[in-house]
């Protein structure tokens, strides 16, 4: 519920006083849970070096209890953390291997996001043909699942990979479709980002034809 509220401080505490139980009680199938928990937090707030920390910790002990749902989705979040620091081969990396276990282990939510964020790593690196074919792959595993939240986030980036490429009507497609989904789920911060990017597509379109 923290996670969700954004109210990153008590979601820290609250996982800190379940890392201390499950250290007492030696559950370490727990403590890997909650060690990559607390690596979530540091990661979303941006603190870099302790979210690394933290999920290899989580890695390690899943490594050892040959957890490989746990394995899977640590390497996923460094993934991230690595794209984020813009270290795109190491990322690429990571999130193939996580894509792999996913795939032996049939998460297909997973599977989509690892391959979502596979092709906004192409993006980052210019790799547009790339990058369309792994988002799309992507959507076609959550629109297979009903995963409306997820369709809604993988048509905008279509979205806004097709702008990059000054593709101005296909952009506005996608990411209308998106709005649209946003809207029947109801989750205001997302509508407001489409609406931010149509906007945006729109000025871009306008500039272009003048």
């Amino acid at each position: 519920m923290y996670f969700r509220t954004g109210n990153y401080g008590l979601a820290r505490d609250t996982v800190r006083a379940s890392l201390r139980i499950a250290r007492k009680l030696g559950n370490e199938e727990a403590i890997a849970a909650t060690l990559f928990q607390l690596g979530v937090t540091e990661l979303i707030q941006g603190n870099y070096p302790e979210a690394r920390q933290l999920l290899n910790e989580s890695l390690a002990i899943d490594r050892r209890l040959r957890n490989e749902s746990g394995i899977a989705s640590a390497l996923h979040e460094l993934g991230v953390l690595e794209h984020e620091q813009e270290n795109y081969p190491e990322a690429r990396r990571l999130h193939n291997e996580s894509l792999e276990i996913q795939t032996e282990l049939g998460h297909y939510s997973e599977m989509a996001q690892a391959l979502f964020r596979l092709g906004v790593l192409e993006w980052a690196e210019g790799n547009y043909p790339k990058a369309s074919e792994l988002l799309d792959k992507s959507l076609g595993i959550q629109q297979w699942l009903g995963d409306l939240y997820g369709m809604a986030g993988t048509l905008n980036q279509l979205g806004l990979l097709a702008k990059t490429q000054k593709d101005f009507g296909t952009a506005k497609s996608y990411c209308e479709e998106a709005k649209q989904i946003f809207e029947k789920i109801g989750v205001k911060p997302m509508i407001d980002m489409v609406n931010t990017n149509l906007d945006n597509i729109k000025e871009l379109k306008n500039n272009a034809g003048s």
